[in-house]
């Protein structure tokens, strides 16, 4: 699945982010890229709220949505 929207919310204690009103979660093997596509290291001041980005995620049922991709995207 292929997710495009605004930062809505976002919680690094529990490595959440709230996109579309939809809640996904990253883990050790999500991937993180900026804005030309290099790979980033995901801190604090690149992912804020109002960020745009595109979440690539897959989803099993009953469980949660775990980002494989997620990128930020040009303003």
């Amino acid at each position: 699945m292929l997710i495009k929207g605004k930062v809505m919310k976002l919680d690094f204690a529990k490595k959440m982010v709230i996109v579309n009103e939809k809640t996904f979660f990253w883990n050790q093997t999500t991937l993180f890229y900026d804005e030309k596509g290099s790979p980033l290291s995901i801190t604090e001041d690149r992912l804020v709220k109002g960020t745009l980005v595109s979440i690539e995620t897959t989803w099993i049922k009953n469980k949660p949505y775990i980002i494989k991709k997620l990128s930020l995207l040009p303003k």
